[in-house]
């Protein structure tokens, strides 16, 4: 089902015009659709669902609170990069055990943060210490996969 359409030459999302929501709220305007998201993320879980995996939502991607919010409800994980990103998450509503601390070039303020929240952590960051990064009591760590390979 397609959440944005045309009828008679309005953009609409959700059956509101996207002029009357520009007018109200002015420009620049994204304008989301939560139930586009919950459609497609129920369309991976559900093509996906013989493996079981958590699938994550780039925060990088969007940051938007109401995104994460949405998703974060849908039970979606967050692939994330940097503090800022686990606080953005963490406000919105996300599960600290389903959110991926990954990428180089981690403070070491941010990999203490995000031991304390108990993230997961990927194994491909640069050590702060010998033996790797370290996980958090109870964490886990996490392998990052894309769908075209």
């Amino acid at each position: 089902m397609s959440f944005f359409s045309y009828k008679s030459g309005l953009l609409l999302a959700e059956k509101v015009a996207v002029r009357d929501l520009a007018q109200r709220y002015g420009t620049p305007l994204y304008v989301y659709s939560r139930n586009h998201l919950r459609e497609r993320y129920d369309a991976i879980a559900s093509a996906l669902a013989g493996v079981k995996p958590l699938i994550c939502y780039s925060i990088k991607a969007n940051s938007n609170a109401a995104v994460i919010r949405t998703l974060a409800e849908k039970g979606s994980g967050f692939d994330i990069v940097s503090g800022g990103e686990l606080y953005r998450a963490l406000r919105a509503g996300a599960e600290a055990n389903r959110i991926v601390f990954a990428g180089v070039g981690k403070t070491r303020q941010e990999i203490e943060y995000a031991l304390e929240e108990e993230c997961c952590s990927s194994p491909w960051n640069p050590s702060p210490k010998p033996g790797g990064f370290p996980s958090a009591p109870g964490g886990c760590a996490a392998r990052r996969g894309s769908p075209s390979g």
